[in-house]
């Protein structure tokens, strides 16, 4: 397997990893926040995204007007880029399905243009300043690696979700049971 080939390789795993982690949280949590982790499904998302083109594109490639004429990176950036507070701006923050979309068409613009990368191409300079890459194959090595992290966030982050809906969940049950009850003039 050539260097480009296993590079791909990772992206795409990642990829499906991070989709299937987030297809299925409902909607309506994408921006819930737990205290213990001061982050959300949306942050993880937007920021995954916003990084992955500084990284996976705009180093290997230069900036592309096709891809930032197709989805709002500059107005991303201020949302998601590192230091960004996951807690501000919620309602100008695009919702699950956007991000979804966006995420979908900015990976297969990479996958496209990884097709037609050269390995010759790898060692050479990163086409702009970044902060922890210094040529195109440590950039686009970092691009899944990050990624990689960020699925550890999301996946701690699904279950805090799930346990603090899960005790929302039981504490209405509780309180229905408990005003049957009452109102029933029964005790259990």
């Amino acid at each position: 397997m050539t260097t480009i080939a296993l590079i791909k390789e990772q992206i795409l795993w990642v990829d499906k990893w991070t989709i299937n982690m987030v297809i299925n949280i409902q909607d309506n949590l994408w921006n819930e926040t737990p205290a213990i982790i001061e982050s959300n499904i949306n942050w993880q998302m937007g920021h995954i995204l916003v990084s992955k083109y500084f990284h996976g594109i705009a180093s290997v490639w230069e900036k592309n007007e096709s891809i930032t004429n197709e989805l709002p990176l500059s107005e991303y950036q201020k949302f998601y880029s590192y230091g960004s507070d996951p807690k501000d701006n919620f309602e100008r923050r695009p919702d699950k399905e956007t991000l979804l979309s966006h995420f979908d068409t900015l990976n297969n613009f990479l996958k496209d243009r990884l097709d037609s990368l050269v390995a010759d191409e790898l060692p050479s300079a990163t086409e702009m300043p970044n902060p922890v890459a210094k040529t195109k194959f440590k950039a686009l090595m970092f691009c899944f690696k990050h990624q990689m992290y960020h699925n550890g966030q999301i996946g701690i982050l699904r279950r805090i979700l799930a346990q603090h809906n899960t005790k929302k969940s039981d504490a209405s049950t509780s309180s229905a049971r408990q005003a049957s009850t009452t109102s029933s003039g029964g005790t259990s």
